[in-house]
Parts: C-alpha cells; sequence; structure tokens
C-alpha cells in the first residue's frame, strides 16, 4: 500500500524471456479506497510474450492515510518539563505540529515559540519526520518556551499532528489527530535538616521541584559568606526524576563560618537555564555580580548577607524572570554539649546520664565515665570497676537535640566520678562529676522483710505458703498500737489489715515498727500456682514488685507502660521518700532504675490496666 499522493513504480518481470517493464500510474488516477487494475495488451493480466499460457494478475487497491497521536505521561504536567509525543502517519513524509490554548491564536500556536503558526511558512510549524515504519516521535521540552522568551498560562491545551502544515482552519485539506494536556506553573519547597547548625558539623537542604528542567541553584548568605567564602556562587543542584533534590554541608563546609544568622534562596528556574545568574560571563570570573534578562547588574558582595538576600530576591521577582524561588534561614552556632546534673548515686544502681546539644540528630558522641582515683593496678588487684564508656547517638529533642547513656554500676567502687562527653566531628568536649556512695546491699532472694524504725513501705515479693500468707505473719512487730495499713485508690481511704487478711504479691502497705525487726517469709513451692497480677484503677496505687532480684522500672511495669507516669518509693532507713521515677524520664528521674522486690512504692496511673508479674 503506498501514501496516498505519492506516484507509483511497477517493476514486472518476465522470468522466463529475463526481461522486465516499469509502468508509471500518476496520483492523479488514483482514488482513495479504489482498486488499479494493471493490463498489458490490452488484457487485464500480465503474459509471458513467447508463451501466453504463462501470466499473473496485477491488481493495487489504494487506502486514504491516517494520523496517529499518543502522550507519554498522565496527560498532566509541570512548565518546565519534557512531554513525548509519539504516534503513526502514513499520509506524509513529516508530521507537523501546533496547539491551542489560553492566550494562544485560536488558529493554532507553534510549541516552543508560543506565535501563530503560518501555513504559507513551514518553518512556523514544529515537525518531525516519519520513519519508514510510519512511526514517528517528537520530544517537546515545555522549558525551550521560557527560553525563547515566552510564558506559558497554567491551563488546558489541545496538540495538533497535521500530515501537512496547515493551521486549524485548513484541517479539511490534511489527516490529523489531537491529544489533550493540562499544564500546571511549576513550584519549589525547600527546608533544613535544622534550625541551628553548630560550626563544624553538618546541614542538610533539601526539598521539591515541580516542572524543573533538571536543577535547581543554591544561594547562600552569611557574614563574609556569598556561597563560597567571600565569592559569589550559586550551588547547582541536580533535581531527581521524582522532583527531589538535596544539598548538603558537610563538617568542612560549616566549620569556618562564622556565628550568626545565615540565608539561603533556593531558584528554580523555568527554563533550561537560571534566569538570574552570577555574571561571570561579562565581567570575568569572580565577580560578584548578577545578571538577568531586563534587571541591572547588582554586586551582592558590597551588600550584608540580608541585604544581597534582598537583592537577590527583587530581581527574582522582576517581571522578566520567569522563575520562582523558596527563602530560608539557619545560624551557625559555637557547638555546645551540656550535661544534665546527675546527682548522687549509689554502687550497684542503674541510672541515666543525660543532656542537651545543638549537634545535628544522628551525631555520634563518646562518653566516658571515670573513677578519679582511677589508676593503673596490677593483675592480682581486686576487679574494682572504676570506668565505662560508649558512644550515644543524638536524637531530635524539643528546642535543643537531646542524648542519654545508660551507666550500669554494679561493680563500680564509692568514689568521684568524672564524665566527659565528646563530639569528634566538631572538637567539641564537655565535662561534669557526680559522688558514688556505698548502695545498700539487697539479696536476691530474701527470705525475711527487714523493717527499720518507723514507717516501712513494704510488699511480699513471691506467693507465701498457705498456712504463712496472712498478716499474722507481722503478729511479732512492736508496732507501738498503729495499725497495718493498705490504700484502696478507688474509695481514697485506707484500710486496716485484720490478721486473717490474705497478703498477696504486687500490693505495697505501710507497717509501722518500733525497732529494727526482721519479719520471716516462708514461700510456696507449688508449681502449679500461676504469677500474680493486679488490677489498677485510675491515680495512686500503693504497688510492689515481684521476682527475685531487682529490675528497672521500665521492665517491672512493662504491663501498664501505657497508663504509668510515675512511680515514688520510700526509704525506710531514712524515714524520706526517693527521688521519683518518671515513665520515659531522663536523668535522675529516668525509667531504667532499679525498684526492689520487698518494697512499696507509690504508682501514678492515668487508667486503668493490669499489673503482671515479671518474677514467680
Amino acid at each position: 500500500m503506498k501514501r496516498l499522493g505519492e506516484p507509483l513504480l511497477l517493476l514486472i518481470l518476465l522470468i522466463q524471456a529475463a526481461t522486465a517493464a516499469t509502468i508509471g500510474i500518476s496520483p492523479d488516477a488514483i482514488e482513495p479506497g479504489g482498486t488499479i487494475t494493471v493490463t498489458v495488451g490490452g488484457l487485464p493480466r500480465i503474459e509471458d510474450p513467447a508463451d501466453p499460457t504463462i501470466y499473473d494478475d496485477a491488481q493495487m487497491r489504494v487506502e486514504a492515510g491516517s494520523v496517529t497521536i499518543t502522550i507519554s505521561g498522565t496527560g498532566t504536567y509541570y512548565i518546565g518539563e519534557e512531554i513525548t509525543l509519539s504516534g503513526t502517519c502514513t499520509e506524509s513524509e513529516k508530521v507537523y505540529f501546533f496547539m491551542i490554548g489560553p492566550n494562544l491564536s485560536t488558529d493554532g500556536a507553534n510549541l516552543t515559540q508560543l506565535r501563530a503558526v503560518n501555513p504559507a511558512d513551514a518553518s512556523t510549524f514544529e515537525s518531525t519526520t516519519v520513519c519508514a515504519d510510519d512511526t514517528w516521535s517528537f520530544k517537546w521540552n515545555t522549558a525551550d518556551v521560557v527560553d525563547n522568551g515566552r510564558y506559558f498560562d497554567a491551563g488546558g491545551y489541545t496538540i495538533y499532528a497535521v500530515s501537512a502544515p496547515v493551521n486549524k482552519k485548513g484541517l479539511s485539506g490534511a489527516k490529523y489527530a489531537t491529544a489533550s494536556i493540562n499544564l500546571r506553573s511549576g513550584f519549589v519547597t525547600a527546608t533544613t535538616s535544622g534550625a541551628t547548625v553548630a560550626k563544624g558539623d553538618r546541614l542538610t537542604i533539601s526539598g521539591i521541584a515541580r516542572g524543573s528542567s533538571g536543577k535547581v541553584y543554591i544561594w547562600i548568605f552569611g557574614k563574609n559568606f556569598y556561597g563560597n567564602g567571600n565569592q559569589l556562587y550559586a550551588r547547582p543542584i541536580n533535581v531527581e526524576f521524582d522532583g527531589s533534590f538535596e544539598e548538603n554541608l558537610n563538617p568542612s563546609d560549616t566549620k569556618d563560618l562564622i556565628a550568626g544568622q545565615y540565608f539561603v534562596v533556593v531558584q528554580h528556574p523555568m527554563g533550561n537555564k537560571p534566569g538570574i545568574f552570577v555574571d561571570t560571563e561579562f565581567r570575568g570570573p569572580g565577580t560578584g555580580y548578577i545578571n538577568g534578562s531586563g534587571i541591572v547588574p547588582v554586586n551582592l558582595t558590597c551588600l550584608q548577607a540580608s541585604a544581597a538576600t534582598n537583592a537577590l530576591i527583587s530581581a527574582l521577582d522582576s517581571p522578566n524572570i520567569p522563575d520562582t524561588y523558596v527563602k530560608l534561614t539557619f545560624v551557625v552556632a559555637e557547638p555546645n554539649i551540656f550535661i544534665d546534673p546527675i546527682g548522687t548515686r549509689t554502687t550497684g544502681s542503674k541510672f541515666t546520664i543525660s543532656g542537651t546539644t545543638n549537634l545535628a540528630v544522628g551525631d555520634t558522641l563518646n562518653v566516658e565515665v571515670t573513677s578519679a582515683g582511677f589508676q593503673p593496678g596490677q593483675k592480682t588487684d581486686p576487679s574494682n570497676i572504676s570506668s565505662i564508656a560508649g558512644t550515644v547517638v543524638v536524637q531530635k529533642g524539643d528546642g535543643m537535640n537531646k542524648w542519654s547513656f545508660e551507666v550500669d554500676a554494679t561493680g563500680f567502687k564509692p568514689d568521684q566520678y568524672i564524665v566527659r562527653v565528646e563530639s569528634i566531628d566538631t572538637g567539641t568536649t564537655e565535662t561534669t562529676t557526680f559522688s558514688m556512695l556505698e548502695g545498700p546491699e539487697t539479696p536476691p532472694a530474701p527470705d525475711n522483710l527487714t523493717l527499720f524504725p518507723g514507717w516501712n513501705f513494704i510488699s511480699i515479693p513471691r506467693p507465701l505458703a498457705a498456712e504463712n500468707n496472712t498478716a499474722a505473719i507481722f503478729a511479732g512487730v512492736e508496732t507501738g498500737g498503729r495499725s497495718i495499713l493498705r490504700y484502696d485508690t478507688a474509695a481514697g481511704d485506707w484500710t486496716a489489715f485484720d490478721e486473717q487478711d490474705r497478703l498477696a504479691p504486687l500490693e505495697g502497705f505501710w507497717i509501722y515498727s518500733a525497732g529494727p525487726t526482721a519479719v520471716p517469709l516462708n514461700f510456696s513451692t507449688d508449681p502449679l500456682l500461676p504469677p500474680a497480677e493486679r488490677t489498677l484503677v485510675a491515680g495512686w496505687n500503693a504497688i510492689g514488685t515481684t521476682g527475685n532480684t531487682p529490675a528497672t522500672a521500665r521492665d517491672t511495669l512493662y504491663s501498664v507502660n501505657a497508663q504509668w507516669t510515675a512511680l515514688i518509693g520510700f526509704d525506710a532507713r531514712n524515714q524520706a521518700f526517693e527521688t521519683g521515677i518518671v515513665n520515659g524520664g531522663s536523668g535522675a528521674n529516668t525509667d531504667t532504675r532499679s525498684v526492689y522486690p520487698g518494697r512499696g512504692y507509690w504508682l501514678s496511673m492515668t487508667g486503668p490496666g493490669t499489673l503482671y508479674a515479671i518474677g514467680a
């Protein structure tokens, strides 16, 4: 099949005679959809003159040509993106394009010039050549429109693919196809990884640029800083396929910055090149001038940071500049590490050393806790632990970022201890000291309850044997006439124990002792007895802990983790309440502090929950 309008040459081979004949057929003789019969010698067939019995028929059908068009993607694009047009054409050797849309010629406009197409001048059309297999393809970079000094309006457009250079009025004389697209205005968003960056630390500027032709440009202004020291520089940053971009200021970039406020402008070119640029072409390398179409060049390096930023933004806001932008700020500060007060600690305890910093989230800190009296010893010396070290990662905090380091003082000796926290990246160090005193001995499996003179807040750490599980076990305690008390949280009232009242794990109760007393405990040996559980209500509950050894408050109260807020113990030896433990707390209030079987605790609950034993 031939395209309509093309001349036909028919080559006739006469095999036996080894001769050939060529017949030319005028395109004027071809009707679309018709059939042409080729005759030789008046016969409706082709014969061998030497032998009429050798012949063949020659018929051809001529069909009308056509044009198709498809568009890559979803049909919605941002101005500045590349769009691929493709299709087929069986009508001509070239396909011509024009479009109609907002504020364009109603008869059709050029795809990259936006000027009206002229049927008398094929060069006013964008076009592409049809391949041998009748397919065609055309890459339309909408950024070229901007580079030609013209501007799209956001909205709907119709693209025409035509077999001849005709406008909308002349479509009746050609074959064509259409496709509709929606164009949106490009935009840019950006953010910094933190409002403050410590000198020598990292800072990330990232965001999304839609309608980008491949790059955004980042300008940074600060005290005696114009992007590259005192030289004006706009950082070209590649935009990924999904529109994202990211620029990292490394420790080497920030270590020499002067502390203070810095201004960032992220410039998003709407064309293939920025509308505002550092003018090195006309003024040579090292220039501090910016330039652009229709603006007066300005020397930004003669201005302070805020004024230079405003001058750049004023240029970008010019009606002759199509680019868009976003403005950010960040503060460069001297690197700081702060350590929260640690207070006095006891040997064998677990606690958290915490603090704040203006270093970036994800930075690593080295933490060392060393005895002030530490000296190198002999291998035969007692193995008292005099130091501990580790690394922590800076976490995001409210305002300043935070860090924390867990300490297990098991095996530590009483002494003054030095805490040293260091950032290798910034070379920043902070130190403090705290005292560690001898801690109380806590036998792993107490077979009795030790009562001190005065009030004692106690609990039963494990189920008692059936014949020894009532308040009668306290009959030998000199209480000075005072009752053993339990607290009813729901009623908000105290209740006195009777001798027959059963004692169960997980409940805290108060008993007064006139002097030091040891109360023997006879634990159950029944292996079929299930571990204890207790229903708690909102408010302050008097509880106990279970098991044979101390555990952290976090682990002990895991079953009510969503409801508990604070835990307060009572130091019977000193007749004083201990520092409270806070769910998720830090420093002296950390929930990694130990709680001890046999003691009682006040537990604050925001709602009902079931406390389960962690030991049987």
